[in-house]
Formats: C-alpha cells, structure tokens, sequence
C-alpha cells in the first residue's frame, strides 16, 4: 500500500509493545510530510523570501504571518487524515469476513489509531477532537468484532507473509550495489593548452626548463655585455626581458607542464581502478538480483494469489482511497524529482 509505506517501522514498533515510539515514528512520519508540501507551497515560500529581504520591523511582523501560516497548514493536513481514515473504516468492514479483512485491519490499525491520537492532540477545534475519538472508538470496536477473523488468520499464508514482505523490501531497497563513480581531476585550460602542445612537440618539463635556463642566461650575458648609447640602453631591454621570458619558463610553462602531467597520470589510476570496481559492481548486482528472485518472498506472493485472489485487489482499493489525500500530501522530495 504504497501510502502508507511511508509509516514501515510501525508495525515493527507495535509488535515491540512500544505505544511511544509509535507515535514518535508516526509524528515523525507526518512532520516530513509536512515539511515536502510546505518547501513547495508558493505562498509560504513568497513569505520566506519576503523574511529575508525585511528589516526588523517588518520581519517580525512577516514571521509571525509564517507561523500562522503554517498552523493553519498542521490543520489542514490533520483534518484530512481524519475524513481520510473516516473513509477507510467502511471499506475494511466491507471486505469478505476471514484471514483477508483481518490482514488488512491489522496492518493499518496502527497506523490509523495513532493518527488519530495524534491529530486530536494537534487540532484545535472540538468537532476535529470528537471526530478522532469517534474512530478511536470504532477501531476498538472492529478489533472486538474482528476476533474469528484473526482466529483464521493465524492459521493461513497471510499470517507471517508481512514480515517476509518486509524482510524482501529491505534487501530490495537498502542493499542494491551502488554502481562506482569515476571522479576524475579537472585541468585548467591553462593546462589543457600546455598538455595539448606538449604532445604536439613532445615536450618535457626538463626540456622547458633546460630552454628556460638557456634564455636566462642569454639574457644575463646580453646585460655584461660592454655596450654604450643607443645599443646599451636596447640591450638591456633586451637581456631583461630574455631573463625574464627564461624565468617565465623554468616557473611558469614548465610547471604547469608538470602539474597537467602528473593529473594525467593520476586520472590514468583512476580509470584502472573504476574499470575495476565496474567489474565487481556487475559481479555484485548479479548476486543482488540472485537473492531477489530465489528470495522465499516471490514463491509466497504466488501461494496468495492463489489461494487469496482477492487479497491484492483489495490492497490496491485501499490504495486508491487513499489517492486523493496522497496527492495533496505526499509531495516528492527535491531528490526524488531530480532522479
């Protein structure tokens, strides 16, 4: 039930005998919730970004505007957990009496009475307050009446196959192999162009630095050179920009030759090791999907479908009751748009 997926640790809680944190898991489930729909809601954003532009005056004034915006928000979203879990209850009663209403019941009961404590605790008006202890009520009253069909159920494929379930959608979701990623260094474009002309020359950094030596020096003789009037004054020009050019060589072009060569060579080691860890990606995805399909998940599933073929459809009905709350509510995450 792809809904209430969101709320799995719950019934682990439940079996623990742990009533706190249930709700704990359950506030926190909706807290999240929360939060999705608000970073998307174009009015509470408009405010935020008005906040952050506001001097402090003003930004007071817009931040208590946010929070009541938001409470009315937390409302919202309570009132219609409960008109949602109003719809569901006549729905599960009116499954076929046995193992699959029972199934069903058990599975959201938790998830439905906590809501509902939940919500009586965050709405304000007394009408929303009386709505939830009415299905607090009447979730006491279906788990009495539900008695002969947990007596079945205890006896047939559906008791066990939750956790089974659980168990294969774990392996599904928390062990897949994460496939390598190749994060090669960056060259400047500085570098890239000395790399490029090496290559081209078959340059060297000791070649360069050699040239670089031999220009400097050149300079450096052009400077003791006896020279008088016009020719000295262009000499030393001369010699000072051959030493110069000479040193712009030795620091400048040779070591930037060098760096882009030794971030080749490291690049070179990254490539190696990502083929490497490619390889074993694919060996390690195999044996995933291996223990997926020999998983006893899939031969259970069948066993159910034959021998329950209303259970499935019956999850999918509760699926799409919940359609509309879902889609008010359960908005995707930034990362989850991206993918």
């Amino acid at each position: 039930m792809g809904f209430f997926d969101t709320y799995v640790k719950i019934k682990q809680t439940a079996d623990l005998g742990n009533a706190r944190a249930e709700l704990e898991n359950i506030r926190h489930q909706n807290a999240h919730l929360l939060y999705q729909t608000e970073r998307q809601n174009e009015h509470l954003n408009a405010l935020r970004g008005q906040i952050s532009a506001a001097n402090a005056v003003n930004r007071q004034i817009l931040e208590n505007q946010l929070k009541e915006a938001e409470r009315l928000e937390k409302q919202r979203f309570y009132k219609d957990y409960l008109f949602l879990i109003t719809g569901l209850l006549p729905e599960i009663l009116k499954l076929p009496a046995g193992p699959i209403r029972y199934d069903i019941f058990d599975k959201l009961r938790p998830i439905l009475q906590g809501n509902a404590e939940i919500a009586m605790e965050e709405l304000e008006e007394i009408q929303d307050k009386t709505a939830g202890k009415k299905i607090l009520e009447e979730l006491s009253q279906m788990d009495n009446n539900l008695k002969k069909d947990q007596i079945v159920h205890s006896k047939s494929l559906l008791n066990g196959f939750r956790e089974i379930e659980a168990e294969y959608l774990d392996i599904k979701s928390n062990t897949r192999p994460k496939a390598p990623e190749k994060n090669l260094i960056g060259f400047t474009s500085a570098e890239k162009t000395a790399l490029a002309h090496a290559k081209e020359k078959k340059t060297t950094p000791g070649k360069l630095i050699g040239i670089g030596i031999g220009v400097t020096a050149l300079g450096l003789i052009v400077l003791i050179l006896p020279m008088e009037g016009m020719r000295k004054f262009l000499g030393v020009l001369g010699g000072l920009g051959s030493f110069a050019g000479g040193l712009y060589i030795i620091f400048g072009a040779a070591k930037r030759l060098r760096t882009a060569l030794a971030k080749e060579v490291k690049n070179s080691e990254i490539e190696v090791a990502f083929h490497k860890e490619k390889e074993q990606y694919k060996v390690d995805l195999t044996k995933w999907e291996q223990t997926l399909s020999e998983h006893e998940y899939n031969p259970t599933v069948s066993a159910i479908r034959a021998k329950f073929p209303g259970y499935f459809p019956a999850l999918q009905k509760i699926e799409e009751i919940t359609a509309t709350f879902a889609s008010k509510w359960q908005k995707p995450s930034e990362d989850e748009m991206d993918e």
